[in-house]
């Protein structure tokens, strides 16, 4: 109870002073200078710690990329990842989570006075991480600066609808991952850009493939998605019945029964837990995504790009898919819930065709995820003008 009401207090206080920071930002924000002459100068803001997935990958990876350009490309991380696990990640406790929030805000103003100094503003989702603000209270005011441009790679309208939308309005341009975040943006701001979930895939080792009599049916992924593993479990019951030479590896904090026999779990927070090498085992990786909503059209699979950047064959539902997957060309899709079972079997039965779709994913990856191919498109969407 105690900490109910001093939640409450708590929400209202912070809420309060954001209000006051939004309106001294309004005065006190200057437009950006340019920089005539001299090299341009990029701001990007992560929403997450520095490492993190989606704000390594999409955001901070792109550095080395921008100096080969002759771009200064800075990033500002969000929050040490220690102090968000220990305040917020990992309690309950009022008073270390608004801790949190009212440091993380500080900074986020603190490093706002500086933005006039760049020609560029690339925000990933929005200026304030993590806290549910009801609409765009910074975004408006940051329109002042006269290039902001937010990114998004997941279908965040889903939780807080009018903070997106109100944040897509406010921003001059927006970049998005995928061709159905481009279409809902769109709706709000002309001036959309697609830019690919670009990644480091020359990190993964390419499987090389035995004889396959023994063939590993593997998924890796969060808690929370482990829930679309359980939707297809009986299909998978029904292929370890069928195939005495399968079995699975599954990578995940979590273990469930599935009534599958010849199931090994790896976590990853197993201390002798070695990444590459249980995701080496893999011969098929598993990408159910069985739930058709926004939140699985919009996302881009990054576990799939994984799959794909290691050559392993990838069985996969249609949504929330890189770019250019196609069935039967690059990956096997299975488009119902009851096409699981019929999908995979064919593949087991198929060992030449486990070895193509492996080696015609990895091509892909190289293809249409590279930063290096990438990057002209991104500089395009950050400032039309920035080579001149």
């Amino acid at each position: 109870m105690i900490n109910k009401i001093a939640n409450k207090v708590l929400y209202e206080c912070f809420c309060l002073f954001s209000y006051l920071c939004a309106k001294y930002l309004a005065v006190m924000l200057k437009p950006r200078q340019g920089n005539k002459g001299t090299r341009k100068k990029i701001l990007a803001l992560p929403y997450y710690g520095k490492g993190r997935s989606g704000a390594q990958e999409r955001i901070a990876d792109w550095q080395p990329f921008f100096e080969e350009r002759g771009i200064e490309y800075y990033v500002h991380w969000s929050y040490e990842n220690k102090f968000y696990e220990e305040n917020l990640m990992l309690t309950t406790n009022s008073f270390k989570q608004y801790k949190f929030y009212f440091k993380v805000l500080l900074d986020r103003v603190r490093v706002a006075l500086t933005f006039h100094q760049y020609d560029s503003i690339w925000i990933q989702r929005g200026f304030m991480p993590l806290f549910p603000y009801k609409n765009g209270l910074f975004e408006k005011q940051l329109k002042k600066h006269g290039n902001v441009i937010y990114d998004f790679y997941d279908a965040d309208y889903e939780s807080n609808y009018d903070l997106v939308v109100d944040t897509i309005k406010s921003g001059d341009k927006i970049t998005v991952a995928s061709e159905f975040l481009e279409n809902f943006c769109k709706q709000f701001n002309p001036n959309v850009f697609y830019v690919p979930f670009s990644f480091k895939y020359n990190n993964y080792p390419v499987k090389e493939y035995g004889n396959l009599d023994e063939i590993t049916i593997g998924w890796m992924g969060s808690i929370d998605n482990f829930r679309y593993v359980k939707d297809i479990a009986p299909q998978l019951v029904e292929i370890e019945k069928k195939f005495p030479q399968v079995k699975f590896v599954f990578v995940c904090r979590e273990k469930a029964d599935l009534g599958l026999k010849r199931l090994t779990y790896h976590s990853f927070a197993d201390s002798d837990f070695d990444f590459f090498k249980h995701l080496s085992e893999f011969d098929i990786g598993i990408n159910p995504l069985v739930k058709y909503h926004d939140r699985t059209k919009a996302k881009v699979s990054f576990k799939c790009l994984e799959y794909m950047s290691l050559g392993i064959a990838l069985a996969t539902s249609p949504f929330g898919i890189p770019k250019g997957l196609k069935h039967n060309e690059n990956c096997v899709v299975a488009d119902r819930l009851e096409d699981w079972d019929e999908k995979l079997s064919a593949l087991i039965a198929n060992k030449v065709e486990i070895k193509r779709l492996g080696a015609e994913a990895r091509k892909l990856v190289e293809e249409n995820f590279d930063y290096a191919k990438n990057i002209d498109g991104l500089i395009k969407a950050l400032n039309k003008s920035i080579y001149q």
